[in-house]
């Protein structure tokens, strides 16, 4: 039994404008599936799928865009996961400790996973030595805030996203403040080893899941990076000053880390001379080290496909060699 809407659009060509709306209502097709628009902007619509170039069998009739459009910006997700899967994304909540070279890659990927809270925490602002390798330093966005100009990107991958922009480093003073949220996943991408350490063993006494980026300057290779437990790193300088530190602190294992088992480099010696500051406060700053665009993003996107993987550990895909 039709209603007189859809029987009225069975007996019209795709392209053809019906003007219900006075808004240039129109047919529309992609393929297999097409749909007919009413209106603009958060307007009804109305779905339906071709058998062909004209006719068209089954629809459904949704209210909302932002819910309900048969085509959204996390379709290919959901043919993944699914409809239960994506829901489960959209109500945990991330928190993302340095949204440099490693974390704003890790935001973009989680955004763009329907992660439904993201917590960023930076008190850096863009620095002209960003631009090549962070996601939002730009020549345009130097001197403005990292957590701020994330925030806004991600806003428009997801507006419906809810993000908590924390212009602040995590310390002793600020870690309390920090976790006062609700927080289901950490993605480690900070680089101050007291504080890293700091921070895992926050998290094991709180029991809240954390994955903490190793290393990731001077390295050329990001194939040579992978998910272990803490005790199993090797090779990389930093994992094995935080294991050191750990043992210290009876902490022996219980730590996802992304690690490299890649040697570092050496900085040239007639590049250095002038790209560092003798004089600069922190170590870092006064012989900082190298770095390039394709070796902390890649990290960042392992941190991010950790936790969605966990979180998706309930929903497991099906694989082709399943099917045979």
């Amino acid at each position: 039994m039709h209603t007189p809407l859809l029987e009225d659009l069975l007996n019209k060509k795709q392209g053809t404008h019906l003007n219900l709306s006075g808004q240039n209502d129109q047919l529309y097709n992609d393929g297999s599936v097409g749909y007919y628009r009413i209106g603009e902007g958060l307007m009804s619509f109305a779905f339906f799928v071709f058998t062909n170039s004209s006719y068209m069998v089954g629809y459904t009739y949704n209210e909302r865009r932002m819910e309900n459009i048969m085509k959204h910006q996390f379709s290919r997700n959901e043919l993944a996961y699914g409809k239960e899967g994506l829901d489960a994304l959209n109500n945990k909540t991330v928190m993302i400790l340095g949204v440099g070279g490693v974390g704003s890659f890790a935001a973009e990927a989680l955004a763009r996973t329907n992660i439904g809270h993201i917590i960023l925490i930076d008190k850096d602002d863009v620095d002209i030595t960003n631009v090549n390798r962070q996601i939002h330093a730009l020549t345009t966005t130097v001197g403005q805030s990292k957590v701020t100009l994330m925030e806004e990107r991600i806003k428009l991958i997801n507006p419906e996203c809810k993000v908590t922009p924390l212009h602040m480093f995590y310390t002793d003073e600020t870690y309390e403040e920090i976790f006062e949220y609700d927080i289901d996943y950490v993605v480690d991408a900070s680089d101050t080893i007291m504080y890293k350490i700091h921070l895992m063993k926050e998290c094991l006494k709180r029991g809240i899941k954390i994955i903490s980026s190793m290393g990731a300057a001077n390295k050329t290779d990001p194939t040579r990076f992978q998910i272990a437990d803490i005790s199993k790193t090797h090779t990389d300088p930093m994992a094995k000053v935080i294991r050191t530190k750990l043992r210290k602190e009876k902490i022996y294992k219980g730590i996802p880390v992304v690690f490299s088992d890649e040697s570092p480099i050496v900085i040239r010696e007639d590049v250095k001379s002038y790209v560092g500051n003798p004089d600069a406060p922190i170590r870092k700053a006064q012989m900082p080290p190298s770095s390039n665009a394709f070796v902390p993003s890649v990290v960042g996107l392992i941190c991010a496909s950790y936790v969605v993987n966990d979180i998706l550990k309930d929903f497991p895909v099906t694989r082709v060699k399943d099917k045979q």
